[in-house]
């Protein structure tokens, strides 16, 4: 081990280790199939009942309507037509394209606007509804203290979660990372509240609050 590297590790007051694991939406995979075949007497269908096969309507329900934050919502389509496209959007700059239910967190009170674009080869539907989720603030999202010492103090940061594109640390101190694994030194004496965010394929985003750093 280079000699520079043994005296940073040695140096360390404390390493944090997180790993999220996104929970990814259910998605049917017999969706819009089973629905045709090449036998001769279907292609002789009249063309007013293969527009009923394929005419779109969309509408959805959420699991969870209001709650305080970090809100969990699990959303499900109720869809006719045979979509094969799906785009979720939560109403806070983030949205999804899994197929028939999505799962998204609010992490910041409000009301949200939710909207769900449904398509198929000949056609394309919105539905959207207006300030349909309702996140309050929570009594406290940080809970616990994470680690203490004197400053400086020098804390690495492991992100391990699997099947993610992103990570954004936010030290609470005025200072953000995007690196996956991070050595962080808070260099004044405070409370500071971490905050991890983590976007999976599909954008879909988890943000944990894991608790404060204190530095005396």
């Amino acid at each position: 081990m280079d000699s520079k590297l043994r005296l940073l590790v040695m140096s360390l007051v404390c390493m944090i280790l997180f790993s999220v694991t996104p929970v990814f939406a259910a998605t049917d995979s017999n969706n819009a199939s089973g629905n045709s075949t090449n036998d001769n007497s279907t292609n002789n269908n009249s063309t007013n009942e293969g527009n009923l096969i394929n005419y779109l309507t969309v509408d959805f329900n959420a699991n969870a309507t209001s709650g305080k934050a970090p809100l969990n919502v699990l959303f499900t389509s109720n869809c006719t037509g045979n979509p094969n496209g799906f785009n979720w959007t939560f109403g806070d700059g983030t949205y999804s394209t899994h197929n028939l239910t999505a799962i998204h967190t609010y992490t910041l009170p409000g009301k949200y606007n939710v909207s769900l674009t449904i398509s198929n080869s000949t056609d394309n539907k919105t539905t959207t509804k207006i300030g349909y989720i309702s996140v309050t603030k929570p009594v406290s999202l940080y809970g616990r203290v994470l680690c203490s010492g004197k400053a400086p103090l020098r804390v690495m940061y492991l992100d391990r979660s699997k099947n993610h594109i992103s990570t954004y640390w936010d030290f609470g101190d005025g200072t953000t990372s995007t690196s996956r694994n991070i050595l962080h030194i808070y260099k004044k004496p405070g409370k500071y509240p971490l905050k991890l965010t983590v976007m999976s394929k599909g954008h879909y985003k988890k943000t944990l609050y894991p608790g404060y750093v204190i530095v005396k």
